[in-house]
């Protein structure tokens, strides 16, 4: 499960705060949210039939990617 979380850290840098923010872009660019999208359609699958990401139970992991993801918008 961390590797989603990575995953979705590292894209979001890369593809939206590092362009806007250090180098004066105005906007992001569309190959870049459809980047993010993937990543982001890669976990619906992962998630797909299931309630949380480790286990029966609402964990860590869960609270980690929920920080990754709400930080795109």
């Amino acid at each position: 499960m961390a590797w989603i979380r990575i995953k979705a850290t590292h894209d979001f840098l890369q593809l939206f705060k590092r362009p806007v923010i250090y180098s004066g872009e105005k906007s992001v660019k569309k190959e870049n949210i459809d980047a993010v999208k993937a990543v982001l359609k890669m976990l619906d699958g992962f998630l797909e039939g299931k309630t949380y990401l480790a286990g029966d139970k609402l964990t860590i992991a869960d609270f980690s990617v929920v920080t990754s993801i709400t930080s795109f918008y």
